[in-house]
């Protein structure tokens, strides 16, 4: 988790909201290969990439298209089915053993209320 808190503090998050926002993430850890989001299923979470390398694709006839990959310090969501509630039109895979830290939908919303520097980060 410190390494969650250390990446809020170096976007300008004090120690205090830093710690505050980094709780409401819980860690999971991934193996190679693992599914963290599946085509047609709603993604519920936003996750916080604390290690690994995970790719996002599609299917096209029958091929796997990678359309975008990130690894650690960064976010990972399938972010249109995420915020609108609708089914991914893409998955994301694990490329190594990963370790994201999860937040819910309701989580993030409750952290924009309470910490009004989250709201316009979370915006971006």
């Amino acid at each position: 988790m410190q390494q969650l808190v250390s990446y809020f503090q170096s976007q300008g998050f004090n120690a205090s909201d830093s710690s505050k926002m980094a709780a409401r993430f819980q860690r999971e850890v991934f193996k190679k290969g693992d599914l963290l989001s599946e085509e047609g299923k709603v993604c519920r979470h936003l996750g916080f990439i604390e290690s690994g390398f995970v790719h996002y694709f599609i299917l096209l006839d029958g091929e796997e298209k990678t359309t975008y990959a990130t690894n650690s310090n960064n976010f990972v969501t399938s972010l249109v089915s995420f915020l609108k509630e609708t089914p991914a039109r893409e998955s994301i895979r694990a490329v190594t053993d990963t370790i994201v830290w999860w937040i819910s939908k309701k989580d993030l919303q409750e952290l924009q209320k309470e910490i009004a520097a989250f709201s316009a980060f979370a915006a971006r």
